[in-house]
């Protein structure tokens, strides 16, 4: 391919870090708080001889992501605002989210019932409740701290301990506050160094770091089912273009990841220009351009250089016509010029609520045009027209273990909201 290395794809620390500034996006509130509910987390745990050090910073990550069915849900606003009164749909799309697409599946349950009172737990089931219970207090104390201007409720958390909050846990908070300034450092913003520090730690396997940027593209299915679905396919048939390419497993690796990556800051557009049933007007359209630079804003130093660029530059054309940089064919390498080629392909096979996907026939048509004007690259369209069959077969196969696993993720809401919602 050409293109420059970096020794490592992404660092363990740089996967949560990118999940955590593109859910950001669409509202840093709920992000902070449950950075803060991490934080607290681990430090009630350094001192704990029941969870080893990894076992922490696991635990640290569970709490960051403790709300991120809230992003499902709509219930952001009123979390936020500390008015929600329906926990459980949050707490599911949660608990089925970290558990089907993320590396945090072991104890993904400890989300589903964060919010179950302590005297309630004997009517569940769960090897999760000691995780779960220090989630709810940790949650409690923050939520409080939010409302009450920065200022700790003591009195709150002491007199919930039997009934809301498991009694160790409260005095394993308040030990663990007296020796490291828990409270204090929450206010000061003392704690957002110790959070870089601690997440420095974390030791990722290369499988699980795929599964955070799985995480973060799947994420934004939470606001638009569209896009992931698009994204989805576009990273299958971008592998299937390498592969026919002959491209080597590390080169192929980083198409992948460019290509998974390569829509994430769509999750800061509107919705409604997102999901709009028709043409975008010049305003919408210039908005929707907008998800190229922070995409790029995501990723930059904290993916490796080329795979940032393959995703960064999907809709700049060979004539200089695309955007957001206006690059023309010199500056655009095979690689970047296959998930360009691939993000379209995967467009017009999209169906959406204004348009059926487009048959066979009338892609390769645009392909042709598209290449005889001079915008995408000749060589790259003539192979895929040469194996589309093969190519969207292959494809197709690839995208069905998402779309499976989608499935049953909505399938088995349902499922436990009926059961749990009686609690």
């Amino acid at each position: 391919m050409g293109e420059d290395r970096r020794a490592d794809i992404i660092q363990g620390g740089d996967a949560v870090q990118i999940v955590r500034k593109t859910l950001g996006l669409v509202d840093e509130r709920l992000v902070n708080h449950g950075e803060r509910v991490g934080y607290m987390l681990y430090q009630m745990l350094r001192d704990s001889e029941r969870y080893s050090e990894k076992e922490a910073l696991e635990i640290f990550n569970l709490g960051v992501f403790h709300d991120i069915g809230a992003y499902k849900t709509d219930e952001i606003d009123k979390m936020v605002k500390f008015e929600a009164d329906n926990v459980w749909e949050h707490s599911i799309y949660g608990y089925l989210f970290l558990k089907y697409l993320s590396p945090l599946k072991e104890r993904a349950e400890a989300i589903l019932f964060h919010h179950l009172n302590y005297d309630r737990y004997d009517k569940v089931e769960t090897d999760f409740k000691d995780i779960a219970l220090m989630i709810k207090l940790t949650d409690r104390v923050d939520i409080s701290m939010q409302g009450r201007g920065g200022v700790f409720d003591l009195e709150e958390i002491t007199e919930g301990a039997g009934s809301r909050f498991a009694p160790e846990h409260v005095e394993l908070f308040l030990k663990a506050n007296a020796k490291y300034q828990i409270i204090e450092h929450l206010n000061s913003g003392v704690y957002e160094q110790e959070i870089e520090t601690i997440q420095k730690k974390l030791v990722l396997s290369p499988a699980d770091i795929d599964l955070y940027l799985q995480m973060l593209a799947y994420s934004i299915d939470f606001r638009s089912e569209y896009t992931v679905s698009h994204t989805v396919t576009t990273v299958g048939i971008s592998v299937e273009i390498a592969r026919l390419l002959n491209y080597s497993a590390e080169d192929k690796k980083r198409i992948y990841y460019g290509a998974l990556l390569h829509d994430v800051g769509k999750i800061a557009i509107p919705l409604e220009i997102l999901e709009y049933p028709g043409k975008l007007s010049p305003q919408a359209m210039k908005i929707m351009k907008t998800h190229v630079q922070i995409s790029e804003d995501i990723l930059r130093g904290a993916v490796a250089d080329d795979i940032c660029e393959i995703a960064v530059r999907h809709h700049e054309k060979l004539d200089g016509s695309g955007y957001h940089r206006g690059l023309a064919a010199a500056e655009l390498t095979e690689g970047q010029r296959i998930v360009a080629i691939a993000d379209v392909l995967s467009a017009l096979r999209q169906r959406r609520s204004y348009k059926e996907a487009f048959p066979k026939e009338k892609i390769i048509e645009v392909l042709k045009e598209q290449s005889e004007k001079g915008k995408l690259c000749p060589a790259i369209c003539n192979l895929v027209i040469g194996h589309y069959d093969a190519v969207m077969a292959n494809a197709d196969s690839s995208c069905e273990a998402f779309l499976s696993v989608y499935d049953n993720l909505m399938l088995e809401y349902e499922r436990i909201y009926n059961l749990v919602s009686k609690l």
